[in-house]
């Protein structure tokens, strides 16, 4: 997880007209995410991010992200925005949670 996955949550969670969660529900969220060390930018993160941005085209918000999944070695990231199951930097797979064929959480088929 990234800084700027916990930043949009909060922003769209708090956000009136969104999800209008309570901001201190949302406030608790977010510290309690600090036990997954979430990525803070870095100049690896930058790096890293503009070539996943030149290699696949993402937008560099999207870029981010992926960077920050690269760095700390996941091999699985959830997204509803990037294109399901493709497979970047032949580590990490991009699973879009909501897909028809989306893997049942808790559920590993190997």
């Amino acid at each position: 997880m990234s800084w700027q996955v916990l930043i949009e949550f909060y922003a769209i969670a708090t956000h009136p007209k969104k999800l209008a969660m309570a901001v201190a529900a949302v406030q608790a969220d977010v510290l309690s995410l600090q036990h997954w060390r979430p990525v803070a930018p870095s100049v690896d993160l930058f790096k890293t991010a503009w070539a996943v941005q030149n290699r696949y085209n993402f937008s560099w918000w999207d870029s981010t992200i992926v960077a920050a999944a690269i760095l700390t070695n996941c091999k699985i990231l959830l997204s509803e925005d990037l294109q399901h199951e493709q497979v970047v930097n032949h580590t990490l797979q991009i699973i879009n949670p909501f897909a028809e064929n989306a893997p049942v959480p808790g559920v590993c088929s190997q």
